[in-house]
């Protein structure tokens, strides 16, 4: 995100250092696993992607969406997640259209 004085809050949900969210004014909230963004909330709801990673980044998970079977069914695979929050991104004023390709590909685990 370029516009840092927009940041209102950076916090640990879980009292822990490798689960974060960033609210980004009014505009978006970003739930980061470790150093990769696994869920947001945007101008279109929440999204959450699929767990690609840890069982650590399961529960983080878990803790956004409540982790029940159908939290579950509704995460989005990896590759789909990106791609929408690098649209939320744009539509949020915190990236230009040029930037959408590098954003959607960023951080990809193996085999997404």
């Amino acid at each position: 995100m370029r516009d840092l004085d927009r940041i209102i809050s950076v916090y640990h949900p879980t009292n822990r250092p490798n689960y974060t969210e960033i609210v980004v004014g009014d505009l978006i909230s970003v739930s980061v696993s470790y150093q990769t963004v696994v869920a947001f909330w945007g101008p279109n709801g929440r999204r959450v992607c699929q767990n690609a990673w840890s069982t650590t980044t399961g529960k983080h998970l878990n803790h956004i969406d409540g982790g029940d079977k159908q939290a579950k069914a509704d995460r989005l695979p990896y590759n789909e997640f990106r791609r929408q929050y690098a649209a939320a991104l744009v539509a949020c004023g915190l990236a230009d259209a040029s930037q959408l390709r590098e954003l959607a590909e960023a951080d990809a685990p193996v085999g997404a």
